[in-house]
């Protein structure tokens, strides 16, 4: 169509539309489907690689669905338990430290979020790995969450090696710099002693985190290294 329309000079037809919708998805959007994040918009026609159109049909049944279906943007409960699966079989391999870039079309990422959050919290049995603590709310909801080891925001792995179950407070404390983990999975502890909180998390110092019954869903050391060297922990085990 593209070529008919614009490289054929000798061309003598005229095309006409008679069946079109006006709602639809900005074109940011569908890029952001299709994985091109942050990259200019290109003006009429492009090529889409082979692999982001598949990408899009697995995560949606079809690219028609992707773009004109109505609903939610959240991930169905079966595209959260094929990105368990694929995480569980992930961990017979050689952990990778981060994510390729746009190796997940935004849907799928947000499956594997999910998944993340529920295996991880599993596999500590909705405990947290420092305090030991295992609250619920009134309806039955664990408070436990589950933590990226090397952190999300340096784009560290949705792999279960890097996570582990912490309450809100250590999870917080965790991701700031007050708490990381020795190789022989001790708790350290940052020496800030004139900081409120100090004398609470010094209790903590030395003492080993309780760990998945499942060992091949226990941290694995490089996430731990790369989380003391991110907020200035000498390995003290």
């Amino acid at each position: 169509m593209g070529r008919l329309l614009w490289n054929e000079p000798r061309s003598r037809h005229i095309f006409t539309i008679e069946d079109f919708t006006t709602d639809v998805l900005a074109i940011e959007h569908i890029w952001n489907l299709l994985g091109y994040k942050g990259r200019p918009v290109v003006q009429g026609f492009t090529r889409v690689a082979d692999q982001r159109v598949a990408g899009l049909v697995d995560d949606y049944g079809s690219v028609e669905a992707a773009i004109f279906d109505e609903g939610s943007d959240e991930p169905s409960e079966a595209e959260i338990e094929n990105a368990q699966t694929e995480l569980k079989q992930a961990v017979a391999g050689e952990p990778r430290l981060t994510e390729a870039e746009d190796e997940f079309t935004e849907r799928r990422q947000l499956a594997r979020d999910a998944a993340f959050a529920r295996l991880v919290k599993e596999a500590y049995d909705d405990t947290c790995a420092m305090c030991g603590q295992s609250r619920e709310t009134p309806d039955g909801r664990p408070e436990v969450e589950a933590a990226h080891i090397y952190p999300k925001e340096q784009n560290g792995r949705d792999d279960i090696r890097n996570g582990i179950a912490l309450c809100r407070l250590h999870h917080w404390a965790f991701d700031s710099g007050w708490l990381s983990l020795a190789d022989d999975y001790t708790i350290l502890v940052r020496d800030c002693p004139d900081r409120n909180g100090y004398h609470e998390f010094k209790q903590l110092e030395g003492k080993r985190v309780r760990l998945p019954s499942d060992e091949r869903f226990r941290p694995d050391q490089r996430f731990i290294a790369k989380h003391r060297e991110l907020h200035g922990f000498k390995n003290s085990s």
